[in-house]
């Protein structure tokens, strides 16, 4: 995203474009650059949004791998 547009915090990622792989690619990067795990299980408690991945990546223990 541009950041003239920047993402609101309930915004669904899918209503800005974000198909399954890029959601994918996401967690990939998300896990690169900050050394956890993002538990698929997220995508299965509804629609993920920026402030929901956020909230995931901060609870979430090291990834030791």
């Amino acid at each position: 995203m541009p950041p003239s547009d920047p993402l609101a915090d309930q915004r669904a990622l899918t209503d800005v474009g974000y198909d399954s792989v890029r959601i994918v690619e996401l967690f990939l990067e998300c896990e690169a650059l900050f050394g956890v795990a993002v538990p698929g299980e997220i995508l299965d408690e509804g629609p993920l949004t920026v402030g929901r991945l956020v909230s995931c990546l901060q609870r979430a223990p090291p990834d030791r791998h």
